[in-house]
């Protein structure tokens, strides 16, 4: 008996991946960025469970805003195993899409995601798909289903068939998850063959055409990350400064010239960065965005770290110029001391141990 096959869609990020090696046991690479780990259509790790009696095969698909994916590959990756399964004569048993409901809106890529997902099925199709949140906080929390109950009155959501929540993360959860949609009689193998002819269907691909919203999804989070850094530097010098010592004045004074070439510094690092999303905007090849966004961030951090040697250099220069003080003030207060007792033998000791601290 071949396996029911339930095909795991969404976005980078949404936990795809995550929730099938829970269910599964698998031991497939997740990504914690934009990009996805998973570059094709594939069952390959995934190992063949079984729920109440009934051998389920869950594939692992590409996010449809991979960085490192055009729309067109995306769609024809998917489109290719649909037919190949199909003309096999094995058909698709259900459909998930995965969401985080931590975003309190739909941003560009999960609109992007639903968009092309609806280019896929038609309506028919769409009532078919269970609709899998992730992401869930314990205890869950009042903007969360405030923003499930957004989620449900969307145009193209509220058209999907089955609602579930992924809230403990374990085997067990996700196994009934599944089991609960496989006896719900929601999903259909009939979806399959209205996808294939959706997917082979002239202008198909053209329509999901829409790079402008991933290049503007990857320079906003770029931004952000520019962003974290630069407020953990300035973090780090403010806990800097309130540890000095009182006494070191002058030192004090040369951090703060620091930090003033730091945030001159990170302004033109902004300046720069804002430049290369300019010119990121004009290409077409969304990896040459993700390698300048490495660059930029490799840079930066390199910049931070010079700083930071530097002024560690400074700190210890410092420090030992102190000691040398302290020793002189020494020095002069035994002097002064023998001076005061007028003795001359009290004067050649008070010589002697001069002679001593100096060597």
């Amino acid at each position: 008996m071949p396996p029911a096959l339930i095909v795991v869609f969404g976005p980078a990020g949404a936990g795809k991946t995550s929730f099938i090696n829970c269910v599964t046991g698998s031991k497939l690479p997740i990504g914690h960025t934009i990009q996805s780990c998973t570059k094709e259509v594939t069952t390959e790790g995934i190992p063949v469970i079984e729920i109440d009696g009934v051998p389920v095969q869950l594939v692992d698909t590409p996010a449809f805003d991979d960085l490192d994916m055009s729309d067109r590959d995306v769609f024809q990756a998917v489109s290719d195993f649909l037919d190949k399964f199909y003309h096999e004569g094995q058909l698709i048993t259900g459909l998930v899409y995965v969401h985080r409901i931590t975003d309190v809106r739909l941003s560009g890529s999960s609109k992007r995601s639903l968009r092309m997902l609806h280019e896929l099925c038609d309506d028919d199709s769409l009532k078919r798909i269970l609709f899998l949140t992730t992401m869930w906080s314990s205890p869950v929390t009042q903007r969360q289903l405030d923003t499930q109950t957004e989620l449900q009155e969307h145009p193209i959501i509220s058209r999907f068939g089955a609602w579930s929540q992924v809230l403990t993360q374990t085997p067990s959860e996700g196994r009934s998850i599944l089991k609960s949609y496989l006896n719900s009689g929601t999903q259909s193998s009939g979806v399959q063959k209205k996808m294939v002819k959706k997917v082979m269907s002239p202008g198909a691909a053209s329509a999901l055409q829409i790079p402008g919203e991933a290049r503007a999804e990857f320079l906003r989070r770029n931004e952000q990350e520019v962003a974290q850094i630069r407020r953990a530097f300035v973090e780090a010098e403010a806990k800097r400064r309130e540890e000095e010592v009182d006494g070191k004045m002058r030192q004090a004074d040369l951090y703060l010239q620091r930090a003033r070439e730091a945030e001159g510094l990170s302004r033109a690092l902004k300046k720069e960065q804002e430049e290369r999303e300019i010119a990121a905007e004009e290409q077409s090849q969304q990896s040459t965005l993700a390698d300048e966004r490495r660059e930029a961030t490799e840079a930066q951090l390199a910049q931070i770290l010079e700083y930071k040697r530097r002024e560690e250099e400074q700190r210890k220069l410092m420090e030992q110029q102190l000691a040398i003080l302290h020793r002189q003030a020494e020095i002069i207060k035994i002097k002064e001391q023998h001076r005061k007792k007028g003795s001359g033998v009290l004067k050649l000791a008070g010589a002697v141990a001069v002679a001593g601290l100096l060597l």
